[in-house]
């Protein structure tokens, strides 16, 4: 007997499903005689219906959605239409990386090999046994992507049990090994696995947290012949002005991303391109009092980047997640800060940005100068020779500032947050046109620094100086020492000789640092930790604030081979600074300049000398238990060293033979005083 189905309705709900019908048939008798008359009358229908879950808000609201729907898939992208070996999500265009991407497309293989090895080890062979657990494979999936791992570090902790072991060794060694002198040790070795002077306890090189503290403090220089100065350059200004206003040239060079970094990001922008179009407004309202705008990108398409740390730092605990950048690509929900966090992304974006701000610049009338990559167009003229291979916009925008001064340039904005710029701007300034600025600040903070009053206030050979102090004193990539911001730099740059000026100022001017520049910069990183000290060699400062401060740890200055490996970044940074005004300068490799390459990153290297002697390090110490040492078995003996209290024969009755003098005069000297007690006890 096959089973009945029985449905039970309410007398409500049969009173509504008979009204439904009833007036449905009336409203297809009416449709059916509307379409006949005119055929595009459909959208009456939908005024027609009498379900009661058909209203018109409802209808509306799906209409909406269809809407919606409809549009979001058309901004999907079209898998066939590149021929990239990317694996994207077509819905966000994110880009996987390729461990995630070979994990995905290699599935089925993995998948087989490891039934084969299944089948082989606990069916054929037997090897494991059936019911042993498995492994999970634990593949990357598209999940995978947004997670980060976390670890946590107890500084303190890890400097203890690397300081403690290797002092209590020095400290039980140094009883009976005569060739360790303690002032040499503390001057030459860090006895530390990190010299903490410069890195952190886990390795990693301390950023330069007061970097912009430079910047003030140069503002402050300036105030002390501002009046003077302001009347020179209005004097200037004045004889520079012509009759023809048409050939004045007001130029803005603008670090577009830092420009990017703070721009806002309203409700409104849903795509990529609502975000071109409220970038490209942006910069032609700002800047639009000048004649000239220059919008400079960094580069993010070189492969082992020394600023991939700094970038690394900057992007913070977000995952980084990679963007394929068109116009229908779905930026609504994705805050800048993590749009901005992949290389490959920002290296799409700003060849993106490039091309929309030089559109908008067509239509406007506007003369724009854009950079990006090795790339630099304008819209009213040649720009060629203003194409380089540099990376960072720091250097560009030197590049740029020069060239729009040898056109005629009558003024010239530098606007930028950094504090890299600002130093480059101040060297360059005998390039560039009197009336130069440096705008920097947001809101009430917004400042523009006229650089002519500094430069004459500090004179040619500080000006030169200021990168090479710049750079050993903390920049993005040379890191800082422990303790010692900018302001306790620049008090001794202030104090400083002529020589130790014309050492910082020879910084990169050179490939090769000569001996007495490197000696003429620990003598004043000498008078940064002690000021106003007669000690000129980094090892006898070591040892003096040792015993006679009792510094220890990261208060003491590194040792003499970490600071040359520190002064050699320094060296480096001021390289690539001193090429500036060269569109496409030869820099040499980081390799030479205290840098090694571990798995495609550029890291520092921390010191090339072992963090102790090996007498300590390498500790030999024997476990005679009943020869007393007298034979070649014992491992101090043979090695031609004696005996230390970290031995085993340390713990026999009889004396070991051995024994340094030392350690014979100590036993006998305890021995007396015992004697003496004894005596005493007896009275």
């Amino acid at each position: 007997m096959e089973p009945v189905t029985k449905t039970v309705f309410s007398p409500a709900k049969v009173a509504r499903v008979d009204n439904d019908y009833s007036l449905c048939i009336i409203c297809q008798t009416k449709t059916s005689e509307a379409l006949v008359v005119s055929p595009t009358v459909y959208e009456h229908v939908l005024d027609c219906v009498c379900h009661h879950a058909l209203s018109a808000a409802v209808l509306s609201r799906q209409k909406r959605n269809i809407e919606s729907l409809t549009s979001t898939i058309r901004g999907f992208n079209y898998p066939y239409a590149d021929q990239t070996q990317e694996l994207t999500n077509l819905a966000t265009k994110e880009v996987m990386p390729e461990n995630v991407k070979d994990a995905l497309v290699k599935q089925p293989v993995i998948g087989q090999t490891l039934f084969e090895a299944f089948v082989a080890n606990r069916i054929k062979t037997t090897t494991t046994s059936l019911w042993a657990p498995m492994k999970k494979c634990q593949l990357q999936t598209w999940k995978t992507t947004g997670k980060r791992l976390k670890v946590a570090t107890e500084d303190k902790m890890v400097e203890l049990q690397e300081d403690r072991n290797l002092f209590a060794r020095m400290l039980l060694v140094s009883k009976s090994r005569p060739e360790i002198d303690l002032a040499e040790i503390i001057s030459t070795y860090e006895l530390s696995v990190v010299p903490r002077s410069m890195f952190a306890a886990d390795g990693t090189m301390l950023h330069c947290q007061n970097k912009s503290n430079l910047m003030a403090i140069l503002e402050k220089v300036s105030e002390k012949s501002a009046q003077s100065d302001t009347a020179l350059v209005g004097e200037d200004t004045t004889d520079s002005q012509v009759d023809d206003e048409a050939s004045i040239l007001e130029v803005a060079l603008v670090d577009a991303m830092a420009e990017l970094q703070s721009l806002d990001k309203p409700d409104h922008i849903k795509y990529c391109t609502d975000l071109a179009n409220h970038f490209a407004t942006r910069i032609l309202k700002k800047y639009e009092k000048f004649n000239e705008i220059h919008v400079v990108f960094d580069r993010y398409d070189i492969p082992s980047s020394l600023k991939t740390s700094a970038r690394d730092r900057r992007a913070g605990k977000q995952p980084v997640v990679s963007y394929q950048i068109t116009d229908t690509t779905n930026i609504g929900k994705v805050l800048m800060k993590q749009l901005l966090s992949s290389e490959k992304t920002k290296m799409s974006l700003t060849g993106y940005l490039a091309e929309k701000v030089l559109e908008k610049a067509n239509a406007t009338g506007k003369h724009m100068v854009v950079a990006w990559g090795t790339h630099c167009k304008a819209t009213h003229t040649s720009m060629s020779h203003l194409e380089s291979n540099q990376e960072e916009a720091d250097t560009k925008l030197m590049l740029h500032a020069v060239d729009a001064t040898r056109r005629g340039a009558s003024s010239i904005a530098i606007h930028s947050p950094d504090t890299d710029v600002f130093v480059l701007a101040l060297r360059r300034y005998p390039l560039l046109c009197k009336n130069t600025t440096f705008v920097t600040g947001t809101g009430q903070k917004r400042r523009v620094i006229s650089l002519q009053p500094i430069c004459r206030s500090l004179g040619p050979n500080k000006i030169a100086a200021l990168p090479g102090l710049h750079a050993l004193s903390g920049a993005d990539n040379t890191g800082s020492f422990a303790g010692k911001g900018k302001l306790a730099f620049w008090k001794a740059f202030e104090d400083a000789n002529d020589e130790t000026i014309r050492a910082l100022g020879s910084l990169g001017a050179t490939h090769q640092l000569s001996s007495h520049t490197v000696d003429s910069i620990e003598q004043f990183i000498c008078s940064v930790y002690a000021p106003r000290t007669t000690i000129t060699r980094i090892d006898k400062l070591r040892w003096w604030m040792f015993s006679k401060k009792q510094c220890q740890s990261e208060n003491l200055p590194p040792t003499r081979d970490a600071l040359l490996l520190a002064i050699n970044r320094a060296h480096f940074q001021a390289i690539v600074w001193f090429h500036d005004i060269t569109p496409n300068p030869e820099i040499p490799s980081p390799e030479q300049y205290g840098w090694k390459l571990e798995t495609s990153r550029w890291v520092p290297v921390m010191t090339t000398q072992l963090p102790a002697p090996k007498a300590v390090i390498n500790l030999v110490k024997c476990n005679c238990s009943k020869s007393r040492c007298q034979t070649a078995r014992c491992t101090c003996r043979k090695a031609g060293l004696f005996c230390t209290d970290m031995c085993g024969c340390s713990n026999m009755e009889d004396d070991c033979d051995n024994l340094s003098a030392v350690d014979d005069e100590d036993e006998e000297l305890e021995e007396l005083d015992g004697d003496d007690d004894s005596d005493d006890l007896f009275v």
